[in-house]
């Protein structure tokens, strides 16, 4: 006699509903609290129109750190102006930066952005960008930094 096995079923609404979860939690803005004086959030995967709107409505003075595919995303149209942001700074990933916006300026790591003597004199907002496996790596290593340095 044969025996039948029954396969568990999987619910495939929860199944996309956890993913969905998961999505959000790791590719929306998080916010780090404060360091150095400094408000941070990290934004991994950033949509083209949610970066575009949420540097536009911050209320303080921005420093935007990012690699270069996310900030080459940001600039491909002329058009954009980020009232709000003071200073950008790169982390290259593999494109060759123009100073498309006001002066950009190249960083080996995001956290040397901590190390810049005339940016501690002003305080305000780092929004870290990224995207890709590569940007994942790059923000884990930031965020560890961070919470390494505030115990």
């Amino acid at each position: 006699m044969k025996k039948l096995f029954k396969p568990k079923g999987i619910d495939l609404l929860d199944v996309r509903d956890q993913a969905l979860r998961h999505q959000v939690k790791e590719w929306s803005i998080k916010s780090w609290g404060k360091f150095n004086g400094f408000e941070v959030f990290t934004w991994l995967n950033p949509s083209r129109e949610k970066l575009i709107a949420t540097l536009d409505s911050m209320p303080f003075p921005i420093i935007w750190v990012s690699t270069d595919d996310v900030f080459q995303d940001q600039c491909r149209e002329e058009q954009n102006t980020f009232p709000n942001v003071q200073h950008v700074f790169i982390v290259s990933t593999r494109y060759s930066i123009e100073n498309h916006f006001g002066e950009t300026k190249k960083l080996g790591s995001f956290f040397e952005v901590f190390f810049i003597p005339e940016l501690m004199a002003n305080k305000g907002i780092v929004v870290v960008t990224a995207k890709g496996k590569n940007g994942e790596q790059l923000i884990h290593d930031f965020t560890l930094s961070l919470t390494h340095s505030c115990e």
